[in-house]
């Protein structure tokens, strides 16, 4: 790659004294307005500017340069090369003589820098949570024992058929990271203050570097109503949750002179952090041999009810044929009323029946 002038569609490029123009080449572009550029004084004196931009030679030596034009020329500027491999270094530009293009050197001129920003500040951040990817992984955090020996010491008054509360403290660490990605013509390492939108409060971060945190010493109390001679673990666990999801933001970047630049960015927020905090009790135990408490069960008892129901059964009235004497016996029976079930009543009745006839044949 060789440094070179866009001049009438065509870009002019020198190479041993001698200054061609052509055709197909690639142009130096500022991608998002990201960089923020210029021109620096420069003498060989100066030595190798800080932030030069390169000009993609592989010595690493040649830089993008300019010397401004004379007053006679109509031209403002004509650009060129700083190449520092050769003595104290020198600017070649190219420059008009006559109806051609000629190689020019020269001790001083002007050459292409960045400034690069103090820091940075991102706001204005917008999630695209539908496009965002959770995976969880639940975790024990802790594990601790809660108990209530047999013995009630002190003022502490143990009511009948009542527990007394166990309670203590548990411990573990909680830590996380975030990686907010490099984005484009962004400097890596740059202290960087994110405004999230949900938060009061900002935190600050090295951007394009994946940040962790150790995390804290977290507390949480656990309690648990316990009867004396009786214990119970408790096992507090949480879910260890890795989050990517899209976002675009602001980037303002502040500069030495107190300049501020901002740019819409776009990248994606890798995430880790504990959430999802369970407390998980087991069930209650004796001390002394660590056999499980028993539970009060409820027996449901079912009663049977017998109904003895009253039957009044009408005896019907038999007639017997008559005789040769045409004579004719007629034997009815009375109503009788009885406090019997089904079965003695129908009985009764075929002996009543028994007896009628029985009557009428001796009548005869």
């Amino acid at each position: 790659m060789l440094v070179g002038a866009l001049i009438d569609d065509k870009c002019y490029i020198s190479l041993a004294k001698e200054v061609r123009g052509y055709v197909r080449f690639d142009v130096l572009r500022n991608v998002q307005n990201s960089a923020r550029l210029q021109w620096l004084q420069w003498d060989q004196f100066s030595g190798r500017p800080i932030n030069a931009v390169s000009a993609a030679d592989d010595s690493g030596k040649v830089y993008v340069a300019r010397r401004r034009a004379d007053a006679t020329s109509r031209q403002t500027h004509f650009m060129g090369k700083l190449d520092l491999s050769i003595g104290s270094g020198r600017i070649v530009t190219m420059e008009p003589e006559g109806s051609r293009w000629i190689e020019m050197d020269h001790k001083k001129g002007e050459v292409l820098v960045e400034v690069e920003p103090v820091k940075y500040e991102i706001k204005d951040i917008s999630f695209n949570e539908a496009r965002a990817k959770v995976r969880q992984i639940t975790r024990v955090l802790a594990t601790t024992s809660l108990s209530l020996e047999d013995v009630v010491n002190g003022n502490d008054v143990l009511p009948p058929g009542k527990g007394m509360v166990g309670r203590t403290v548990t411990y573990w660490k909680d830590p996380s990271s975030e990686y907010w990605g490099h984005g484009r013509g962004m400097a890596a390492g740059l202290v960087t203050k994110i405004n999230l939108p949900d938060e009061s409060k900002s935190h600050t971060i090295a951007w394009g570097v994946n940040q962790t945190w150790p995390g804290e010493d977290a507390a949480l109390t656990v309690e648990a109503k316990l009867l004396p001679g009786t214990g119970q673990n408790v096992t507090v666990t949480g879910n260890h949750t890795s989050r990517e999801v899209p976002y675009t933001a602001t980037l303002v970047s502040h500069y030495k002179d107190g300049k501020n630049r901002e740019r819409r960015i776009e990248g994606i927020l890798q995430k880790i952090s504990l959430c999802g905090i369970t407390e998980i009790y087991s069930p209650h135990y004796f001390l002394h041999d660590g056999s499980l408490v028993p539970m009060t069960t409820t027996t449901t008892t079912t009663t049977t009810t017998t109904t003895t129901t009253t039957t009044t059964t009408p005896v019907p009235t038999t007639t017997i044929e008559p005789d040769s004497n045409n004579e004719v016996i007629e034997q009815k029976t009375m109503m009788m009323t009885m406090n019997t079930s089904g079965a003695d009543a129908s009985h009764l009745h075929v002996t009543l029946l028994v007896a009628a006839v029985a009557l009428a044949r001796i009548g005869t």
